[in-house]
């Protein structure tokens, strides 16, 4: 059961489908690994079904609100259900999470090796995506016990564990946990030692180095 999750702004707004797509990938990824949010997300998506229904079916007025609350009721059970984990999951150390997998036409960690990773010192990225927009999707592959440069944000950075573990502002993330960063946040993530990290990430505005020699650095990268 993952222990870091979105925020409840972000998994609103996943629910009502204002996310950009890459977001939407790595909360829709992350729902797919918990139970806990795939419940809330149900319950968020069944509330706003249920105002939309009241809003076509009922004039606007005092009532509306006692309508709503009373089709909730019989919705009731959605918040407290838990959903069984998705069958891709079973063996969560193999098999990529539905999401993902369509996303990057890979079924399985083990078809990642086949992808153009580029490899740097310490670890490797894949660019999945990269937009005019500003939005990255890229796969890290780090070393057991690296830690990356530090590092801050201009806008969010969301970095769902696929495999191993690794430490930041949010404590100790395993596999399924989504951490979220944002320009208050100032870190630099640092793998466990038993075994190298396997994490999508999604970056909506670049990101910016902060440490001693790094800040040197960032006019020559492209993060």
């Amino acid at each position: 059961m993952p222990k870091v999750h979105p925020t409840e702004e972000l998994l609103n707004d996943y629910a009502a489908g204002t996310l950009s797509e890459g977001v939407s990938l790595a909360i829709a990824t992350h729902i797919a690994m918990c139970p806990q949010c795939r419940g809330h997300v149900s319950e968020l998506e069944a509330i706003g079904g249920s105002m939309l229904f009241s809003a076509v079916e009922t004039p606007v007025g005092s009532q509306v609100l006692e309508n709503v609350l009373a089709q909730l009721e019989d919705i009731q059970g959605v918040s407290d259900a838990k959903p069984s984990l998705p069958r891709d999951l079973k063996n969560q150390d193999i098999i990529l999470p539905n999401p993902l997998r369509d996303y990057l036409g890979a079924k399985t960690l083990r078809e990642l090796d086949h992808l153009n990773w580029t490899n740097l010192p310490g670890y490797s990225e894949y660019v999945a995506s990269d937009r005019s927009d500003k939005t990255k999707v890229r796969l890290l592959r780090v070393a057991a016990g690296m830690t990356l440069p530090q590092h801050t944000h201009e806008g969010l950075e969301l970095t769902l564990i696929l495999k191993g573990s690794f430490s930041d502002h949010n404590g100790t993330c395993g596999v399924g946990d989504l951490s979220v960063a944002d320009p208050a946040t100032d870190h630099a993530p640092s793998v466990d030692r038993t075994g190298e990290c396997i994490c999508l990430a999604v970056t909506d505005a670049p990101l910016r180095l902060t440490g001693r020699f790094g800040r040197m650095l960032n006019p020559f990268l492209d993060l």
